[in-house]
């Protein structure tokens, strides 16, 4: 026994630096993959899937890639009940082309108007990389309502914040609150529609000057008690936020501008969408140490995410009252 302890004290050692000689790699042997992005949205009766491969990137650096994999090839089709929409090969104009040349390959549906509180499934057939499906459950119709819209036309309370409540569905994950200042503006002898985006949050500098925050996708906060009963989430804009944005698009148009009034959106997200823009945004934590990104994917056989949104709208007309 005290031999066999022995040899072992000595082996050891020596094959742990023989083991050192091997050239080590923290990457695994690449395998191609089909890659999916299907969104779908109540806002447009238009909807898009963009199909991909994975790619095996020169020197491990993602962004030395110039070549989008783009498969040409998909039958690409969505279903829900007895209905299935098929999808067609399109080419859509890419804004930033800093990487990418080309425009944008993807696969189009029009018209396909989605169902609140509808389910889907996704169906993508190809030649060569195989078959990718996936199935998800679309919120049902939510309600935006502002507490005291009369602030937005400075009532006698006019320092009292802006109250919007959102009424958020079984299915929703995440939700988002926006607000626009509809306007018409008159400039090169023609009247134009203008919707601008609001902020909800105001800081200011070290100089005074002002800095304006956005909403963005939120958790649900708190879970509804079965599928037809909704939960209510309320949003509160500080009134001096919002009075500082109109002083700002006053400011930077120089034209005349007419106010109609404001229009508030309420986006809701399903789980995978939600999860999917979670972990492609780190978290959303300004605070947070973590490197690791893990890989998120609802799509069997694939990579992406399918998912949706719904959006539900309060106009407040400012004629009106």
């Amino acid at each position: 026994m005290r031999f066999l302890k022995s040899t072992w004290f000595l082996v050891a050692p020596l094959a742990f630096l023989l083991g050192c000689e091997a050239t080590f790699t923290p990457n695994g042997p690449y395998t191609e993959k089909m890659v999916v992005y299907a969104i779908l949205s109540t806002q447009s009766d238009t909807q898009f899937v963009r199909v991909y491969t994975t790619y095996d990137p020169s020197q491990f650096h993602p962004e030395l890639n110039k070549v989008d994999n783009v498969i040409r090839d998909a039958q690409v089709s969505v279903s829900q009940t007895s209905s299935t929409v098929a999808y067609r090969d399109t080419t859509v104009t890419r804004v930033d082309k800093t990487r990418y040349q080309d425009d944008i390959g993807a696969y189009v549906a029009n018209p396909f108007n989605i169902e609140p509180g509808k389910s889907y499934n996704l169906s993508v057939v190809t030649k060569n990389n195989g078959t990718a499906t996936a199935s998800m459950d679309v919120p049902d119709k939510g309600t935006v309502e502002v507490f005291n819209r009369y602030v937005l036309r400075g009532g006698p309370d006019e320092k009292d914040p802006i109250v919007v409540r959102a009424w958020i569905r079984f299915a929703t994950r995440g939700f988002l609150v926006r607000y626009f200042l509809d306007v018409d503006e008159y400039e090169n002898g023609q009247w134009t529609s203008q919707k601008l985006e609001l902020p909800t949050a105001l800081y200011q500098n070290a100089d005074g000057s002002n800095v304006f925050t956005y909403p963005l996708l939120q958790r649900r906060r708190s879970d509804p008690v079965d599928s037809q009963t909704p939960v209510i989430e309320i949003t509160t804009i500080p009134f001096a936020a919002y009075q500082a944005g109109l002083a700002d698009i006053y400011s930077n148009h120089t034209s005349t501008i007419k106010v109609k009034g404001v229009l508030f959106t309420l986006t809701q997200v399903e789980r995978n969408l939600y999860s999917y823009y979670s972990v492609a945004n780190s978290f959303q934590d300004a605070n947070t140490i973590r490197l690791d990104v893990p890989d998120w994917s609802n799509i069997r056989g694939g990579y992406g995410v399918f998912g949706a949104m719904v959006i539900d709208s309060l106009y407040v007309d400012f004629n009106s009252y």
